[in-house]
């Protein structure tokens, strides 16, 4: 299963954030979902924080069919005799949760090609007790404003991924936030600049810290996606 099939529901899981800022999301400790017998799991961030919001997140697969995954979960849940156990679905995937004090647990589940079922375990903070935050850790032209903000840990080296939107065409859009970060001490990794995917793309360096801008073009001018590794 590829990105886009476990962004689309880990993104609707993250909708919502409310109260109160934390100093360093990637310092919380959160609870793992209990994984099922028979299933197989690869991570895709132990730590992580989606606009400030603690989480882990895995793939998974396992010969059992959705709704046998389903049923494990609710039983396995519902034996804690605490917290309270949802379900739902988001397009095609069926979705079971599970929310104890201030940590909510979920399991989304589909049929996976050739059989059995595929899916994304996810533990976060309950979104209601977290505020938002969307803070670019890099200086941004005026007019670029920031939609979302992922950030991961492995090991002792930090990401940090920003979804921008700008007004402005690919190249021009690309040329302000060149600008900024050469203000900034980051230089461009010599012949970085490219074409991609109908946009454009450059990295840049400062001291041992990395930096991958790409630009695709949208109705509304612009969407930019920065990766920084420190």
């Amino acid at each position: 299963m590829g990105p886009r099939a476990w962004a689309a529901p880990l993104l609707a899981l993250l909708a919502a954030a409310r109260a109160a800022a934390l100093d360093d999301p990637l310092a919380v400790e959160l609870p793992e979902v209990p994984v099922m017998p028979g299933m197989e799991t690869r991570w895709i961030g132990e730590r992580m924080a989606w606009n400030g919001l603690p989480l882990s997140a895995r793939l998974f697969r396992t010969p059992e069919p959705p709704q046998a995954v389903l049923a494990w979960y609710e039983r396995a849940w519902s034996r804690r005799g605490r917290g309270e156990v949802v379900r739902g679905r988001q397009g095609p995937w069926r979705v079971i949760g599970y929310r104890d004090g201030a940590h909510w647990l979920t399991v989304r589940v589909r049929a996976a090609r050739g059989g059995g079922s595929e899916g994304v375990l996810t533990a976060s903070l309950r979104p209601d007790r977290v505020r938002p935050r969307r803070e670019a850790g890099l200086p941004l032209p005026p007019g670029v404003r920031v939609l979302h903000v992922l950030e991961s840990l492995d090991g002792t080296r930090r990401a940090r991924s920003l979804t921008l939107r700008s007004p402005y065409a690919p190249e021009a859009t690309l040329a302000r936030i060149r600008a900024r970060l050469e203000e900034a001490g980051w230089r461009a990794v010599p012949d970085s600049l490219a074409q991609a995917r109908g946009g454009v793309q450059q990295s840049f360096q400062r001291d041992a810290a990395l930096c991958q801008v790409s630009v695709t073009a949208d109705r509304r001018g612009s969407l930019a996606l920065v990766h920084v590794v420190r």
